[in-house]
């Protein structure tokens, strides 16, 4: 490898701007090339700006830049304009491109766009010292022909000297392009920074992302790539010389992080958040003020993980680790969390590693997108996922129904059929896909257990195996379902923001994360469940509307209970829904440390739209709900060997009243454990974030960890995940290899009983 340079001669600057296009033109494009070219000039670049070019005349300056441009330049590339996403790449859109000149699309591209990653080659052939890339688009939103045309920037591999910095709206585009009617968000807020002298260009990013994000209501955010491991400065004072530098230990303690090799949002580190705690009453009350861990180091090679051979060599690996040691991070001053959380039992006697990790997640994780791309119907990632099965499993649909409303399906190639060493990707073969083996995903299918309570009425390995078809009955047997637990070894494929986690086969993270699979109980009145309703609701009779024949809740539509419309308070049998809860968090959690789970992730299980709210009962159920698990964790924490933390992931998705946010799943948790003084030996974090990011990140820092999957009693792994409204768990179908190690149609293995264990 040659050897980095550590100065450059000249600073050289292509920027460009495109407002006039055949379908929806821009307005600020030009502007904004314009002012960042004066910006760049008046910092010393020397500046080639291109306005409103075609294909041909941009090639034909992009060809004239690099001609001049030598390997001891640092070179901005900037770019204004729309942008595509066509079979998985990134492609600039020139001002001749017109959707409605063929009805060959790929003739019209071919015509008016280009290939970032083309413009990026040629970039690499003159092996400068440091080249950055920065995409100013997602401006507005893109009409196409094409039905699958993305405008949201996929991410890309830059290299250790190649910086590639984009603006992206995840789950929206802004409709106006401008918040200050002079130029566009992006740049109305580079214009601030980028002359600012002796600042490092990553400190530059994050003040402007902080105020774009600000400016935007958090609807678009500033990210780059991980692998830039220079420090540039792009202004300087007359005696100081533009350095490059590799980044040091402390820059990378300051750096957000995420997986190697994927985009980073920019700037979450640093930013004054004022966050607040608030009770179920809606009052807030002030973040506690434990000293602040930057970033965790890591065990050592020789730490145990628990079970299983992968989780020693990930930990070793060491990818959140860095070179301060925890002892010196832990007397780090901490600044304001940018989400809400709450810690509980995380004193002196509790590890350091599980302290530092606690405060990694707390503070060092990207906010959480609550309107992201898969808070909809999912249509994209159904029909990625669809294709996935079909090119690499032959899957088809069939003209069955395992249950009403599930589609049935085939593949042609079981794993178990294919040769080991073959190599699959996720979503297809690319530089962004994740990979994994044949072999990997043989491994991850024979992960899959069952644990059953033994004391639940009909318990057996014959029901066992009727119900993981989806044939449980109505009633007793959906019930029995509710202490059940499947579980097995499920890598998560993207992220809840549809990203794509790029994945290299000699990353050992995914085999530490196992999906656990339970049903929680039901109050929404659906026919499947009837003994839920039938149980713990004392006078169900006066609730609901009766079926005359059997004097059961009447049934619409095939599966729905209405209830009377001036009914009386629904009566809860809580001490009966308070111990059965306890029952089957006991029997979940007995699972996870059986199978060796070190950091066990939940999320609320039935306390959406099955907490009956309808019928007025979803606070009692959300207090029942983290009363049970609190109770087991105080009173029966002892009896697992292999637990040593537990997170709960439960998003703030409350609106507000009187100016107050109403409470949601969060604060009835936090105030269950405030209040009880939870004291038991296993550390509790409470956390408004995507349970995936948690998970991952708890994956990357070597730990063998859990997520939950909030199941149906049909027994079905993903159930709807095909019919474009997924809840949790058919997104879990869409972004994990669920469907490839749960689902009774792909993994035999579910259907053995061998492997059905009756506790």
């Amino acid at each position: 490898m040659a050897r980095q340079a550590t100065n450059f001669q000249r600073k050289r600057a292509l920027v460009i701007g495109i407002n006039d296009y055949y379908f929806n033109p821009l307005e600020y494009c030009v502007r904004d090339a314009q002012d960042f070219s004066e910006a760049l000039k008046s910092i010393g670049f020397e500046v080639t700006p291109v306005i409103n070019c075609s294909l041909k005349e941009f090639t034909q300056v992009l060809k004239a830049f690099l001609d001049k441009t030598r390997s001891t330049d640092l070179v901005l590339f900037y770019f204004a304009g729309h942008i595509k996403v066509h079979k998985y790449e990134n492609y600039l859109i020139l001002a001749n491109y017109n959707p409605g000149q063929s009805k060959n699309e790929s003739k019209n591209m071919t015509e008016g766009t280009i290939s970032i990653e083309s413009i990026m080659k040629q970039m690499a052939h003159k092996n400068c010292c440091a080249t950055i890339f920065i995409f100013d688009c997602c401006r507005k939103h893109l009409n196409s022909l094409e039905e699958n045309t993305q405008q949201r920037f996929l991410s890309m591999k830059g290299t250790s000297k190649t910086l590639i910095v984009y603006s992206n709206c995840p789950g929206a585009v802004i409709r106006s392009e401008t918040g200050d009617g002079k130029n566009g968000y992006l740049m109305g807020n580079l214009l601030k920074h980028i002359i600012n002298a002796n600042v490092e260009i990553q400190d530059i990013l994050r003040c402007v992302a902080q105020d774009l994000r600000k400016q935007t209501s958090e609807l678009k955010g500033l990210y780059h790539n991980s692998e830039f491991n220079q420090k540039i400065f792009l202004a300087t004072t007359k005696d100081q010389d533009p350095i490059v530098k590799p980044m040091n230990a402390s820059r990378v303690m300051n750096t957000p992080r995420g997986l190697p090799g994927t985009e980073q949002p920019v700037g979450r580190n640093n930013e004054l958040w004022q966050a607040t705690n608030v009770d179920v009453h809606g009052e807030r009350t002030p973040q506690r003020t434990e000293e602040h861990v930057i970033s965790p180091r890591l065990a050592g090679k020789d730490k145990n993980v628990g079970a299983g051979s992968h989780g020693s060599d990930a930990r070793s690996q060491g990818v959140l680790s860095s070179s301060v040691s925890i002892d010196r991070a832990l007397h780090q001053v901490r600044t304001p969390n940018p989400y809400p959380s709450e810690a509980f039992c995380v004193d002196a006697s509790i590890s350091k590693e599980i302290r530092a990790l606690f405060q990694y997640l707390t503070y060092e994780l990207p906010v959480m997108n609550k309107r992201g791309p898969m808070s909809g119907n999912c249509v994209p990632e159904t029909d990625q996922m669809e294709q996935f099965l079909k090119q690499n499993f032959g899957f088809n649909n069939t003209n069955d129904y395992i249950v009403s409303g599930v589609r049935s399906f085939q593949i042609r190639r079981f794993p178990s059929d294919m040769d080991s060493r073959q190599t699959i990707y996720f979503p297809r073969e690319h530089q962004s896909a994740f990979a994994m083996t044949v072999s990997e995903i043989k491994t991850w299918q024979s992960s899959y257990a069952v644990y059953a309570d033994r004391n639940i009425r009909g318990m057996d390995k014959a029901f066992l195996q009727k119900a993981l078809r989806g044939k449980s009955g109505d009633g007793d047997e959906a019930f029995r379902m509710k202490f059940v637990v499947r579980i097995s070894d499920c890598p998560i494929l993207m992220k809840f923001d549809a990203r794509i986690l790029r994945r290299s086969l000699e990353e050992k993270w995914p085999h530490l994360i196992k999906l656990v699979s339970v049903t929680g109980v039901d109050f929404a009145g659906r026919k499947h469940d009837v003994n839920d309703v039938t149980t713990y609701i004392k006078n169900w009779q006066e609730v609901f509307e009766l079926d005359p024949k059997t004097g059961k809740p009447a049934v619409f539509r095939g599966r729905d209970f209405y209830p009377v419309r001036h009914h009386p308070q629904a009566m809860l049998d809580e001490n009966r829904l308070l111990e059965d809860l306890a029952r089957m968090v006991r029997l979940r959690l007995q699972a996870c440390d059986q199978e060796g789970v070190e950091i066990v992730v939940e999320t609320g299980i039935g306390l959406g739209v099955f907490a009956g709210k309808h019928i007025g009962i979803d606070g009692q159920v959300r207090r029942l709900s983290a009363s049970a698990i609190r109770h087991v964790l105080q009173n029966y924490s002892t009896m697992f060997k292999n637990i040593r933390a537990i997170v709960l992931a439960l998003p703030i998705f409350s609106g507000t009243r009187d100016g107050r946010r109403l409470p949601d799943t969060y604060d009835y948790f936090v105030e269950e454990f405030r209040a009880s003084q939870y004291s038991g030996h296993i550390p509790v974090l409470i956390i408004d974030q995507d349970m995936h990011e948690l998970t991952v990140a708890i994956a990357l820092g070597g730990y063998r960890v859990s997520q939950l999957n909030p199941a149906d009693s049909h027994g079905v792994f993903g159930e709807y995940w095909q019919n474009h409204g997924p809840a949790v768990e058919e997104k879990l179908a869409l972004t994990t290899v669920g469907l490839l190690v749960q689902h009774h149609l792909i993994n035999p293995a579910v259907l053995d009983e061998n492997r059905y264990r009756i506790i």
